[in-house]
């Protein structure tokens, strides 16, 4: 949308979180790079005989602890139809991508997941979930663009009831103005986007 010298753009209306990204690795789930011949050949000289790796699992073949219910406050703060606990949102939304995250995930085992995905509306249910989380012990871990390396993904709980990971792709914004060249963006987005 253009008014003003801005261009802004939303998210759209986002029902599910986020499957725009491999859950096993970087990138689009269509694009499976392939080496060419002079780059096998330089890493057959340097380590020798490469021998095909594959995932060690499949998403559906992830066996999780059940996961813990969230207090009906965290819920109705969110909203019901905001509430993700199926196996797969829970596996793409417990690691990032640095390199031990994405062992972990190829080889099937992940000793931690959130109990829940929150995907707030906006930036006032943003709110009203983290105050409600507090106050039930609910341990919020926020997830951008979900590319972390940095660990800050885990659904580390630490004591408290439950894990939630609150997905902001509904809150991806980009604004542009283009009399002085900058840009803002909101959260969830990744790098190419």
């Amino acid at each position: 949308r253009r008014s003003g010298g801005y261009w802004h753009e939303r998210a759209p209306g986002m029902s599910v979180p986020r499957r725009d990204s491999k859950w096993w690795g970087w990138g689009e789930p269509e694009n499976v790079p392939e080496l060419d011949g002079a780059a096998l050949e330089t890493l057959r000289e340097r380590v020798g005989e490469l021998r095909a790796s594959p995932r060690a699992a499949e998403l559906e073949a992830f066996e999780l602890l059940p996961p813990e219910p969230l207090p009906r406050a965290v819920v109705d703060a969110v909203g019901e139809e905001s509430v993700f606990t199926g196996a797969e949102d829970r596996v793409r939304h417990a690691t990032g991508c640095g390199y031990a995250d994405l062992v972990r995930l190829r080889s099937g085992r992940l000793e931690a997941a959130p109990d829940a995905v929150l995907l707030p509306a906006d930036a006032a249910a943003v709110q009203r979930v983290l105050h409600v989380c507090g106050e039930e012990g609910v341990a919020v871990v926020p997830f951008g663009g979900g590319t972390s390396v940095v660990g800050g993904l885990d659904a580390v709980g630490n004591g408290h009831t439950a894990v939630a990971s609150l997905d902001l792709a509904r809150l991806r914004s980009v604004q542009l103005d283009a009399k002085s060249l900058t840009a803002t963006l909101g959260p969830g987005l990744t790098g190419p986007a």
